[in-house]
């Protein structure tokens, strides 16, 4: 007798791109012939086999930290096949992502989950591949922003800059480590 497997496929690999810690995350394999096994790396390129992930939809509760994904397709003796690699994104609340395409404190698109600080959240400046460094200052009609946290690190080589005397960062506690810290008089 002859054993016919059929060539194992896999069509996209889809899901989240970017999500917020702690919140729910998944991935589809498309159009699968075939066993699937799920691998993920925190480096993009040692990748470990992800026990009991057998589906064609994996599913991610709670995440907490950005990694890379990839599936892997076999069926019988035929020669496995493997996606693409999918990166998913986890910003954490309270850290300044700078996409908002500006350099202001106050808009949400600047911010991890889309949330501006208040008094209760930790805040974290890095060094941002935007290009835009956080900026405390009056708006437009002159109103001075307050901007609110409850810490506020800046990392190695990032920057907030705060304009105006009458602009204020309200911060319990402010830590800044080899960063720098700009206080501008207009």
């Amino acid at each position: 007798s002859v054993l016919v497997s059929p060539v194992p496929i896999l069509g996209a690999l889809l899901g989240t791109d970017t999500t917020c810690m702690g919140e729910d995350a998944s991935l589809i394999l498309t159009n699968v012939v075939g066993h699937v096994i799920w691998q993920i790396s925190y480096d993009g390129i040692q990748f470990t086999t992800m026990p009991n992930d057998t589906a064609s939809v994996l599913d991610i509760p709670s995440i907490q930290t950005g990694a890379y994904y990839q599936a892997i397709v076999s069926n019988g003796i035929c020669p496995s096949v493997q996606s693409e690699v999918h990166q998913i994104i986890v910003h954490e609340p309270g850290m300044w992502i700078g996409e908002g395409a500006d350099d202001h404190w106050d808009n949400p698109n600047n911010w991890g989950c889309g949330r501006v600080p208040d008094t209760s959240m930790n805040v974290t400046i890095r060094m941002s591949n935007s290009g835009f460094v956080p900026r405390i200052a009056s708006n437009s009609s002159g109103v001075p922003d307050i901007a609110q946290a409850h810490h506020v690190f800046i990392d190695r080589g990032a920057q907030i800059n705060i304009d105006r005397k009458s602009t204020r960062l309200n911060s319990s506690h402010l830590v800044i480590s080899y960063a720098v810290f700009c206080l501008k008089k207009k």
